[in-house]
């Protein structure tokens, strides 16, 4: 799919979603056969991410869909192996710090050769 379809699929999809707040707390760890990661947990704005999130891999993008259950989460780290994922975890497993923040664009971004993070398309909501 090229960037400008994709384009036409997040304003015809993102057409009704309004600006939404995102509250994250918490730490949780995830190792599988995609890497080892580090997620802050979502405490508000789950049910918007998760519908946004499902409109788009029952729809247009279901062909990329690998079948796993989604849990609406931000990435904060992705190590090398399980066992540097296990120290990582150890050391911040207590944060309690809470992060808010409005959600009002959507980004759509690449995974680059070197695991590096660019973005291709952003769509503000209205």
């Amino acid at each position: 799919m090229s960037n400008s379809e994709i384009a036409e699929v997040l304003e015809r999809r993102l057409k009704n979603i309004k600006p939404f707040h995102l509250v994250m707390k918490g730490i949780c760890r995830q190792s599988d056969r995609f890497g080892h990661y580090l997620f802050l947990e979502i405490i508000e704005g789950t049910t918007e991410i998760y519908f946004i999130h499902q409109n788009f891999y029952d729809n247009e993008f279901k062909e990329y869909d690998l079948g796993m259950t989604y849990k609406p989460h931000m990435t904060i780290g992705k190590l090398a192996t399980e066992e540097l994922l296990n120290k990582a975890y150890e050391e911040i497993k207590n944060m309690n710090e809470i992060f808010k923040t409005v959600v009002n664009k959507i980004s759509v971004e690449m995974i680059g050769e070197n695991d590096e993070s660019i973005i291709v398309i952003e769509k503000q909501l209205d």
